[in-house]
């Protein structure tokens, strides 16, 4: 008897807002950037056990496990965002452990911006928005996980 393959269950973000997604990508980049210029320098290996670090060790963890899979979304929302759209309904696939990884994210970005809040680096704490924004994703996901129905972007696109 043939194996069958896992059933891969989806998250939907309705009216996803691809402008403020295009802002929260840039902004990641930047300081994933700085975060991993700082970690090569000598002077400041003590940012890779505090939060600059772990944020850089995630990202490269999700790269590794999710890129592919991430590069297909982000495809998707670069396509509707280059045709004119302000939102779309972004389908994701939800993985096992998404919770724990989702929350691993946010704590580390919450300590990230703290740092930058001090001065410690030279990119400035996320803005409010892009909180709210990050904020929403992580619930929605989590609560999808969990079997709740989507609920749209509540915010500016």
């Amino acid at each position: 008897m043939a194996e069958s393959s896992p059933v891969m269950r989806s998250a939907v973000l309705r009216d996803y807002p691809l402008r403020l997604w295009a802002e929260q990508n840039e902004y990641l980049e930047s300081l994933l950037r700085e975060l991993h210029l700082l970690l090569l320098s000598s002077q400041r290996h003590d940012l890779q056990s505090a939060a600059p670090g772990r944020l850089v060790e995630l990202a490269d963890v999700l790269q590794h496990r999710l890129g592919r899979l991430l590069q297909t979304v982000d495809d998707d929302r670069q396509a509707a965002l280059d045709a004119g759209r302000e939102r779309m309904d972004s389908v994701l696939p939800l993985s096992d452990g998404l919770p724990g990884v989702l929350d691993e994210v946010r704590l580390v970005l919450e300590e990230t911006d703290e740092f930058c809040r001090h001065g410690d680096l030279l990119s400035l704490p996320r803005p409010p928005l892009l909180i709210a924004f990050a904020t929403w994703e992580g619930t929605e996901l989590i609560a999808q996980s969990d079997g709740a129905e989507p609920t749209p972007w509540p915010g500016p696109f």
